[in-house]
């Protein structure tokens, strides 16, 4: 059985509760991995995670029909890269930009906490 909808958002809160925890890491320092990959070895060689440690754009690709703007977290602005069109930056590209630990902190817990778009609805159902 893949990863749900459900489990990815419950890793995706996990994985940024880590980071609030310990602002000085970076996504693919979480100590989560190990048991993630162990629990669905299929995930280890999908780009999602291998290359961007992320499960909402795993999720994102695997329920919904698009990219970046379609989401299954409901983003400030266009999507995680993206919330002013001035300057490009995001949430995501905040926190991974950002110099001091308790900045590192505080948009961790903003994404960590980022509601769910409408998908839930499903049930945490496996559609593969």
């Amino acid at each position: 059985m893949g990863l749900t909808l459900e489990k990815s958002i419950e890793y995706h809160r996990e994985l940024w509760n880590w980071l609030a925890e310990n602002p000085a890491s970076y996504k693919d320092d979480w100590p989560g991995w190990e048991q993630v990959i162990e629990e669905y070895p299929e995930l280890a060689t999908r780009a999602e995670i291998a290359g961007s440690h992320c499960f909402t754009c795993y999720a994102t690709n695997r329920f919904t029909s698009g990219g970046c703007s379609d989401c299954v977290l409901d983003w400030p602005g266009e999507d995680c890269c993206n919330d002013n069109p001035d300057d490009g930056e995001g949430l995501f590209s905040r926190w991974d930009d950002a110099k001091t630990t308790e900045t590192r902190k505080e948009l961790a817990m903003q994404i960590r906490d980022l509601p769910v778009r409408g998908l839930m609805e499903e049930g945490g159902q496996d559609y593969e």
